[in-house]
């Protein structure tokens, strides 16, 4: 999407460690800001980081992210350390992964059983 690509193509992560990532899928709907304070720290994650979970699906495989044109939301900073929900979903009409970014300055709404990346 543009907004990803306006904010992230030109970010470099430098010395992104190994980590555990968790994926929670959401019992009800709800917004950023209550997703972000319900996992605190543990909330954001690295470009890198989730990256490389779209990369294990990267043919729409089952895994662990959903490929069912779902999202899968990773909250994200971008160059200027501006927070983001940068999601993911599986477009299966153009064979790959759709990635958008939105701010969390404007507050989006995220449907019931969309899952959310976290360390």
């Amino acid at each position: 999407g543009n907004s990803f690509k306006e904010n992230f193509l030109g970010k470099i992560e430098e010395s992104i460690g190994a980590t555990e990532l968790n994926i929670h899928k959401l019992g009800q709907d709800s917004f950023d800001t209550p997703i972000i304070t319900e996992l605190g720290s543990a909330a954001e994650t690295t470009l890198a980081h989730f990256w490389e979970l779209l990369k294990k699906q990267g043919s729409g495989q089952k895994g662990d992210l959903l490929t069912d044109g779902r999202a899968n939301i990773a909250y994200i900073r971008d160059a200027s350390s501006e927070l983001w929900a940068v999601y993911a979903n599986w477009d299966a009409d153009h064979g790959g992964w759709y990635v958008e970014a939105y701010s969390v300055e404007d507050p989006r709404r995220w449907d019931v059983g969309r899952q959310v990346v976290s360390h």
